[in-house]
């Protein structure tokens, strides 16, 4: 009567499933969002939850939330049926971060009411070549060149598991290789040796720059993704590329109010700087590269979108994820269980198509201009193939981005083709 509620009817409260309407009262299907805001706001704020009318400001944007959901789902059906996959059910995740850091769309799986566990930011799943890319940062960042060229010949390592002899997807080998190629065809040769040339610790702490926290083994297998990450760190650490090399936390509240008015919590977009302006900006060329020329190619359609595929062994886990200067979107597909997708399961065929559709969607993020190249970058002409400046063939050419101040070492350096091992 006097407008309070019991204990038992807050816990009640508490208990209840919540859902979110945008300011025109429509429905917005956020169930995982909801509950990862749920469970911040008790572990933070204790019984303010259910007792103290906070009013709590997010970052999601219904209208993207809701094609998110849609579009996953439709995304996991046509899979399901494409595979044949009835009897196990498929799940999926999404995620999309805007170029402020708001976390503007988030599906943890297939269907809430069956399972709320949140596999965008809950599961830790193995990347595969997902993870490529912050090694080849690392080694633009270490004096690396786009055209700088890695053997892929056979090689073999001994562990402590005997003797490893990796191979690349196809289980062909391709000889001297641009990193740009090795990229954009996803060869795990190259990204291996480069590791190893780059060396273990400086590849790791680049990652943790860039919002990696869960555990990174130190051995090569890091190349080919075999450390496990949440689809919400890989998500925004690939924002650093389209950041300008600047890291920004994601932020999934901007504000909460109490009852009485006061301002319990504001969050702002701030960043850092962890690569140089210049690395990032020949990374977002290379995954451009991605999808015009390589694995991505079914994500081609999205006006000067970047992005990497990642598959894992025997295709139990398919990544993709890719940005524009607007918008960046994480789409992971698998089983819960470990089981493979099937011979066509890969991030370019199972989780790219789903990040396509969704981009389409997202009209109120589309860029209208391509990513600025920063005062460090220039454009020279190198043939595709070889990574030469000279000899070129024009059938052939591509305008590279090269840093102003490595010109002159590599030049030389492309001129008496040295090999990295």
């Amino acid at each position: 009567e006097d407008g309070y509620i019991t204990d038992q009817e807050a816990r009640n409260a508490f208990a209840a499933p919540l859902s979110l309407r945008s300011g025109n009262s429509r429905q917005v299907k956020a169930d995982y969002f909801v509950q990862d805001i749920k469970n911040y706001i008790k572990k933070r704020y204790g019984d303010l939850l259910t007792t103290g009318g906070l009013r709590v400001y997010t970052s999601l944007d219904s209208n993207l939330q809701n094609e998110a959901v849609t579009t996953l789902r439709r995304g996991l059906n046509r899979l399901t049926i494409r595979q044949n996959m009835s009897a196990t059910p498929l799940q999926g995740a999404l995620i999309a971060i805007d170029n402020r850091g708001m976390v503007r769309a988030l599906v943890g799986g297939n269907n809430f009411q069956a399972s709320q566990f949140d596999r965008a930011t809950q599961a830790r799943r193995q990347p595969g070549s997902a993870f490529k890319p912050i090694i080849y940062a690392a080694a633009l960042e270490a004096g690396f060149a786009p055209n700088s060229i890695i053997d892929d010949a056979p090689i073999e390592y001994k562990n402590e598991n005997g003797v490893w002899r990796p191979k690349n997807f196809s289980g062909r080998f391709f000889g001297p290789t641009t990193l740009r190629n090795g990229l954009v065809h996803s060869r795990n040769i190259v990204a291996i040796k480069l590791l190893r040339e780059v060396g273990m610790q400086r590849t790791i702490r680049l990652a943790r720059s860039m919002g990696i926290k869960s555990p990174l083994k130190a051995n090569l297998s890091l190349a080919l993704g075999s450390s496990a990450v949440s689809l919400l760190e890989l998500t925004n650490a690939y924002r650093v590329f389209a950041q300008a090399g600047k890291f920004q936390p994601p932020i999934f509240i901007s504000k909460i109010i109490d009852r009485h008015g006061r301002i319990l919590e504001q969050n702002h977009p701030r960043s850092r700087q962890v690569m140089s302006p210049e690395t990032a900006f020949q990374m977002v060329k290379l995954m451009q590269g991605v999808i015009k020329d390589g694995t991505g190619h079914l994500a081609q359609g999205i006006p000067y979108a970047a992005g990497k595929t990642g598959t894992t062994n025997h295709n139990m886990d398919a990544w993709f994820i890719g940005f524009t200067p607007r918008l960046c979107a994480g789409v992971w597909v698998g089983h819960d269980r470990y089981k493979s997708l099937g011979p066509r399961g890969t991030g370019g065929r199972a989780a790219a198509p789903i990040w396509h559709d969704f981009m389409q969607k997202a009209a109120g993020y589309r860029a209208t201009a391509d990513f600025k190249a920063p005062p460090g970058i220039t454009f020279i002409p190198i043939d595709r193939r070889t990574g030469n400046f000279e000899y070129l063939d024009p059938n052939h050419a591509l305008w590279e981005a090269f840093k102003k101040k490595n010109m002159a070492a590599w030049q030389h350096r492309n001129r008496s083709n040295v090999s990295a091992p």
